[in-house]
């Protein structure tokens, strides 16, 4: 794998967000991540994201913004295609899964306001 870039600034920028989700194959599934999205009153709701074993085939591009989560658990199967991965403020997260560091197609890693060990995370998926 090439990663391309690590980014990190701590800026604060406006920006409006669009979420493309790939692969919701019924209610239940979108039930089941839609507790890791933000919400207007407490911005997420779990602390822990479980991606599900059928994963996202066809994501290229996942942001996480104001995230509330704290462990993300994930796998390489679970996202083959992905690009970029934009994390912005999630101050409870602890790390970006480590097996991202075997992604093919991961060229980018931008971090916003984010912990140190999710800046150390990020770090040992670029030198793998």
């Amino acid at each position: 794998m090439v990663l391309k870039s690590l980014k990190q600034q701590d800026s604060i920028c406006l920006i409006a967000y669009l979420i493309v989700m790939d692969d919701i194959w019924g209610m239940e599934a979108w039930n089941d991540i839609e507790r890791s999205f933000p919400k207007e009153s407490n911005r997420s709701k779990g602390p822990v994201w479980n991606t599900s074993e059928e994963g996202f085939s066809q994501l290229k591009y996942l942001s996480f913004y104001h995230m509330n989560i704290e462990n993300w658990n994930a796998s390489e199967d679970q996202f083959p295609r992905l690009e970029v991965v934009v994390i912005e403020y999630c101050s409870r997260l602890e790390r970006i899964p480590i097996d991202f560091a075997h992604l093919n197609e991961l060229c980018e890693i931008k971090l916003f306001g984010c912990t140190q060990s999710v800046e150390e995370s990020a770090r040992k998926i670029q030198e793998e």
